[in-house]
């Protein structure tokens, strides 16, 4: 992916994100302040309903009150003016001013003197109904009241329908006693009523009994609404619409009807539309926003970033270092380009440089080229040249014994064998040097080789030189490593040979090949109870034809450890040793998986 889309891909994705963050927030903010507020709206319309239904009840009280206040009516309830009944009863024209259903003028005996009902609808005059019949019996609070001032008024649920009651004592115009009975007018809360009170309060109304199963089971589980403040419920029905609930007290104290009112979420609406224009414009400043971000990147920065990847790419393709990107500003990305331009300058440098050095090396190489040739012919004419007068002297020395046997005093036979001895051991050094010269210049072929089974044959070969000697060989099995056959051969042979010479002067010798494990790497080991030597001279150990025994104690030419090392060094491993004198001394070697000179 590209810097350019993937500066775009980040801008795209703060950009969406704020949005949809602010999307979130708004919603768990602002619409939710929004609701709150249209709650409490709600809350206050359906507490104007139930005033507004408290306003009828005290209107129907007060007409109640003026009623049964009249000394014709206090007259009249005892048989003592029946003019009064011409006058007021028989005629329809109260029901209408009053807008009531039911009047019922009863004596404090609990006989009804007067009562009707009537449909305003119908015009007509009805049965009292039986449910308002029951509620009015003997002794009932609202035919007995117990001072002058005990009127009571209120909401009942009738099986007739709900209807709204006021009860008044009959007493003189001076509200004066005694009390002859009482007065009781009722209104039925209809659906022609319910439609006025909507008109009234300016909501959409219904009312439901409190049992009906549309009513929530909130209202229904509370035990009796308080007389001060009525249960109000609101709730959302949908995203455009809000229901309310009042809870209605009846006349004595339990619950009673249920008002329902349909409410528009207009300041819900008017929040989201608000929230969602706010959101819009937010969108559209940040996509003009992001644009003249985008514009303002692409020229100061993404064009020149892209610019300068293009030259180094071009460079990295030609690989010319003398070549150089272009460099303009004075901010961080002409800086960025002012240290490519630097690298590039030390890199041209290092090239020149590893020119001269190949051309050193090649030179190098061909001085060592011409070395190996001379050691070539330096190796050939020791083998040739040099080995001839050695046999020459070791022949003609041997003659001259056999033919002069006798005749020689026992100086002269010491002599004749010492000469015999020098020869033979120039002859050793000189196959020696030419085993090293050889261990130097032969290629090192790989392969899988069996450390254990080549040290147990380099170990019976040993044994049969001097089957005489007492010697244990403790061979570890399952050693194996990577390496030229017969280089590793050479090398166990001089190291077994090496631990086998130096147990020589040992009743019973002990030599012992195995590994073990140093810092995670297996490191092969030879080790002996034989002369050991003084560690303080283990430097000379590797180097050829450096001893630190005398040919009396130990023969050699003092090549088979160097020759060792040598071996080692080709295979990319080393060889060190430990000794302690006339303890014995270990010879350490490792042998990489891979690696080292071909």
């Amino acid at each position: 992916m590209s810097l350019r889309t993937r500066t775009l891909l980040i801008l795209a994705v703060v950009f969406l994100g704020l949005l949809v963050g602010l999307g979130i927030a708004s919603k768990f903010t602002v619409l939710r302040g929004f609701a709150r507020l249209e709650e409490e709206q709600a809350d206050e319309n359906m507490r104007h309903v139930v005033g507004a239904l408290n306003d009828d009840i005290v209107d129907l009280k007060g007409v109640a009150r003026d009623w049964a206040g009249w000394d014709d009516a206090y007259a009249y309830i005892d048989g003592q003016d029946d003019a009064f009944f011409q006058s007021n009863l028989s005629g329809d024209t109260s029901f209408y001013n009053y807008r009531i259903n039911v009047m019922l003028f009863i004596h404090s005996s609990g006989s009804i003197v007067f009562g009707t009902g009537f449909d305003l609808e119908d015009g007509q005059r009805t049965l009292v109904p039986e449910g308002l019949l029951r509620q009015v019996q003997p002794g009932s609070p609202l035919v007995s009241p117990e001072h002058t001032e005990g009127g009571m008024a209120g909401l009942l649920d009738l099986p007739e329908g709900p209807m709204l009651v006021a009860s008044e004592p009959i007493v003189t115009s001076m509200r004066q006693g005694p009390i002859r009975g009482a007065v009781i007018f009722g209104r039925f809360l209809d659906t022609k009523e319910i439609q006025r009170l909507s008109r009234t309060t300016l909501l959409s109304l219904t009312s439901l009994p409190l049992q009906d199963p549309r009513t929530p089971s909130e209202l229904r589980a509370v035990p009796s609404p308080s007389a001060n403040r009525p249960y109000i419920l609101v709730r959302p029905s949908g995203s455009a619409s809000m229901e309310g609930y009042a809870l209605l007290r009846g006349l004595y104290g339990q619950s009673g009807l249920v008002l329902k009112a349909e409410m528009p979420r207009t300041i819900y609406a008017q929040g989201r539309s608000t929230t969602l224009a706010f959101l819009a414009s937010l969108a559209a400043i940040g996509v003009t926003s992001s644009m003249v971000v985008t514009l303002l990147l692409e020229r100061m920065v993404l064009r020149r970033v892209c610019d300068l990847s293009a030259g180094v790419r071009d460079i990295g393709a030609q690989g010319d270092a003398s070549a150089r990107v272009s460099v303009l500003g004075r901010d961080e990305i002409a800086a960025l380009g002012q240290s490519i331009n630097q690298m590039l300058e030390r890199l041209q440098r290092l090239q020149r440089e590893q020119q001269r050095g190949s051309e050193e090396l090649a030179q190098k190489a061909a001085a060592l080229e011409t070395a190996n040739k001379e050691l070539e012919a330096f190796s050939y004419s020791v083998s040739h040249d040099l080995r001839a007068p050695l046999r020459s002297i070791d022949g003609f020395s041997q003659a001259l014994g056999e033919d002069y046997e006798g005749k020689l005093d026992t100086q002269g036979d010491d002599y004749l064998q010492r000469i015999r001895a020098a020869t033979q051991r120039m002859s050793h050094m000189i196959d020696d040097i030419l085993g090293l010269s050889r261990v130097t210049r032969q290629e090192v072929r790989r392969e899988r080789v069996d450390l254990s089974e080549m040290a147990r044959s380099v170990a019976a070969e040993l044994q049969q030189t001097q089957p005489q000697r007492t010697v244990d060989f403790a061979i570890a099995d399952g050693m194996a490593a990577t390496g030229d056959k017969g280089l590793l051969q050479v090398a166990l042979e001089n190291l077994l040979g090496n631990a086998w010479k130096f147990t020589s002067q040992r009743p019973s010798a002990l030599i012992e090949f195995g590994s073990t494990l140093q810092d995670g790497r297996q490191v092969f080991f030879v080790k002996d109870n034989g002369a050991g030597f003084n560690t303080a001279y283990a430097g000379k150990l590797f180097s050829p034809f450096q001893r630190l025994h005398s040919p009396g104690e130990f023969p050699g030419t003092g090549v088979g450890l160097a020759t060792v090392q040598r071996i080692m060094h080709r295979h990319g491993g080393r060889v060190w040793a430990e000794a302690e004198e006339e303890k014995g001394a270990t010879f350490y070697f490792t042998l990489p998986a891979t690696g080292g000179e071909a």
